[in-house]
């Protein structure tokens, strides 16, 4: 027998600049569970949004980013266990072109971080395996991801492309 349930719905943005650095926020918001965390940007796909316009609501609203190159939807991950409800994620990658300066919108104080750095940062246990994952999918290509959590602890990730 199916289990029906309720999903949170979110995009999850790999966002770099021309260099490939990567454009992440440090979570300053007490008393949320990822206080302290650094992350991509990410948000609640909207009703009667695209995945895009989430993306360009995102950016904007975190970051007072107004534009983005190369929006590009490299996968979905099924996320379960860390939150009450399960979380559908589309990742999302796009290039922040030069002249768009990310500010401190009230989401978190927005840092660039590169890559082969991500590891020495306070991440959710998942968020580097989505991010090089995103990156090595090419053009065009998308996976598939399921991220188990139990008491908010990584316990598997199984990818499928």
């Amino acid at each position: 027998m199916s289990k029906y349930v309720n999903y949170e719905i979110k995009v999850f943005l790999v966002l770099t600049n021309r260099k490939g650095t990567l454009l992440l926020l440090q979570n300053n918001h007490r008393g949320s569970i990822i206080h302290g965390y650094v992350n991509p940007p990410a948000g609640h796909l909207e009703i009667g949004e695209t995945i895009n316009d989430a993306v360009r609501r995102e950016t904007k609203e975190e970051m007072g980013v107004e534009k983005l190159e190369g929006i590009e939807i490299k996968g979905v991950v099924n996320v379960f266990g860390f939150k009450e409800l399960p979380v559908l994620m589309f990742v999302v990658s796009a290039k922040v072109p030069n002249g768009e300066n990310p500010t401190d919108h009230g989401e978190g104080t927005p840092i660039w971080v590169n890559p082969e750095e991500l590891g020495s940062h306070k991440v959710l246990e998942d968020v580097e395996k989505i991010v090089k994952l995103s990156q090595k999918t090419p053009v065009g290509d998308f996976f598939q991801a399921v991220s188990k959590f139990e008491d908010r602890k990584l316990v598997s990730f199984k990818v499928d492309s």
